[in-house]
């Protein structure tokens, strides 16, 4: 879950930049759940290490934890060419979908 508090402290409570910076996550990661599961499917382990790792970035710069560690653990994982532990994944799953709602929500107030 994101923390906006975070996220606008950031962000110096710039609406405009807020605005633009959500606009461009939900552009380049809105389908990263699907691209995790299609990388697990297919044990692309590098392509999954370098979505995770870009995934993590972002949404540690916006205050987000749940989801970073999890995000972590996979990164590691798959830098070892090591399959990502399902609890992992599930919480990655979990979390990035409410996140993406969250996210979504917040642009149709703009």
């Amino acid at each position: 879950m994101l923390d906006f508090d975070a996220l606008n402290a950031y962000l110096d409570n710039d609406r405009d930049v807020i605005y633009a910076v959500l606009s461009t996550y939900q552009e380049d990661h809105g389908n990263s759940l699907e691209e995790i599961e299609e990388l697990v499917q297919q044990q692309d382990w590098d392509k999954l290490h370098f979505t995770v790792h870009t995934l993590k970035g972002i949404l540690a710069s916006f205050g987000e934890d749940t989801a970073t560690l999890a995000l972590e653990r996979v990164e590691q994982n798959t830098l070892n060419k090591l399959a990502p532990q399902e609890n992992d994944l599930s919480i990655i799953y979990n979390e990035v979908k409410i996140i993406n709602q969250q996210i979504n929500e917040v642009l149709s107030t703009y």
